[in-house]
């Protein structure tokens, strides 16, 4: 251990950040066989903001071999409070670990609420821009669905994901999909069933040569909010790779027997319900709320269709197209008129409803929103043709799309670069 001190101190202290993580990332297993007699008081020895890269090796080696005790998981904790930026970017896959393992250990603790705080300053401290993707961003996620904070969430969600830097973020590809997930989680929390489909939809197109747990129960959520938001079984995205589109489906069988009933015509009788509530599998994948909205959004959608063909119906009428009593029907449409799902009115005397038309504050507020979609699909189509000219100029994508003819080659392309032209 001492051997490991001296060299990142030295290394460190001259200046040789690159070549201490080349000689750390060649003696991982010396690391390994050395870490179990690491303590918190290396501290004294490594103080944090000076030599944040080694001790981001040295902890996170800690952290994975067993369960971390106690002493490990407050150095974890320090390290994420008062590290280096620069020296945690070098190390950046190894401070993934450490976030990832502290943030599991803090939610089996029943700690999530408490951890938060500390993530989203992490996060604002080392993340390149609101733009880009870190492993912190679904440890986040992780503890703010925990304890439902979906709110709290939902402020780091709306910051469009435009860049992804694995060899400055440590972001792993499991990373990526746990942020989608979790994301998609998040808005259906939120009940934003139209995020959610987008960000379930992410997680099913991030590409893959094998079938992931983590894609699976994306699909399977991508299903349900799917109908819930749109009325109707969504196919797999045609960007999703080979080996997802092929072998999806037979995973999610009873999700799509259970839709393929809903969007039938048949009307679903409380036998229907009940055995919806009892699907083991259902039970299994923590859907049955899911699953039950789903019905729910049947009801309404059906509902909502009669505005198009009725002026005024009776409530006995309504009942039974819907397949309910009177006084859940007049229930939920007192729910759908509060909501702003339908306008209409409710005749108590004679049991009748009318529906009206969409009032001018109904428009403006549809024109409020259509306004801020453009105005971010201008900003993303902006961002969009600065990537293009970045990737267009650089001299690796001008090798693969050019034809090297003569002295032309990637050399002539560096060297041209050193003499001014600088593309990065």
């Amino acid at each position: 251990m001492q051997h490991l001190v001296d060299t990142i101190k030295r290394k460190t202290d001259d200046g040789e950040l690159d070549k201490l993580v080349t000689e750390l990332d060649q003696n991982l297993d010396k690391i390994r066989m050395s870490v179990s007699k690491l303590s918190p008081r290396i501290f004294e020895t490594l103080p944090i903001a000076n030599y944040t890269l080694g001790l981001c090796y040295l902890i996170a080696t800690k952290a994975v071999i067993g369960t971390p005790k106690e002493d490990t998981i407050f150095m974890m904790q320090r390290i994420l409070q008062e590290f280096d930026v620069k020296q945690a970017r070098l190390a950046s896959r190894k401070f993934g670990v450490i976030i990832n393992i502290f943030t599991k250990q803090k939610i089996e603790d029943n700690q999530a609420k408490l951890v938060m705080p500390l993530l989203l300053s992490v996060l604002n401290k080392f993340q390149i821009s609101k733009h880009h993707l870190t492993p912190i961003h679904s440890a986040y996620l992780s503890c703010a669905l925990t304890c439902k904070r979906y709110a709290a969430a939902s402020k780091l969600l709306k910051h469009q994901i435009l860049e992804i830097e694995p060899s400055i973020t440590g972001l792993t590809p499991k990373d990526m999909l746990l942020f989608y997930y979790y994301g998609g989680m998040v808005h259906c929390g939120l009940k934003n069933w139209d995020e959610a489909v987008r960000f379930f939809s992410i997680a099913l197109t991030v590409p893959a040569h094998v079938l992931s747990s983590i894609v699976i129960e994306s699909f399977k959520k991508y299903l349900l909010v799917g109908y819930l938001a749109e009325g109707k079984i969504l196919k797999i995205p045609k960007h999703a790779s080979v080996v997802v589109s092929r072998s999806l489906e037979s995973f999610a069988t009873q999700y799509i027997d259970f839709l393929n009933t809903l969007t039938s015509g048949e009307k679903m009788g409380k036998d229907f319900m009940r055995s919806t509530k009892s699907n083991e599998t259902f039970k299994k994948d923590n859907t049955i709320g899911l699953t039950l909205q789903c019905i729910e959004a049947k009801k309404r959608r059906k509902i909502q269709e009669l505005t198009s063909t009725y002026l005024t119906i009776g409530l006995s009428n309504i009942a039974e197209l819907v397949n309910v009593n009177e006084k859940e029907v007049e229930s939920l449409l007192l729910q759908m008129i509060e909501n702003g799902e339908i306008r209409a009115t409710i005749s108590q005397r004679d049991a009748m409803v009318v529906f009206t038309d969409a009032d001018d504050q109904t428009i403006e507020e549809a024109m409020k929103e259509l306004n801020s979609k453009m105005a971010e699909a201008v900003e993303l189509s902006n961002r969009m043709k600065e990537m293009d000219k970045k990737v267009s100029l650089s001299g690796e994508y001008i090798c693969h799309t050019l034809p090297l003819t003569g002295d032309f080659s990637s050399s002539t392309i560096t060297g041209a670069s050193s003499n001014g032209d600088h593309f990065d």
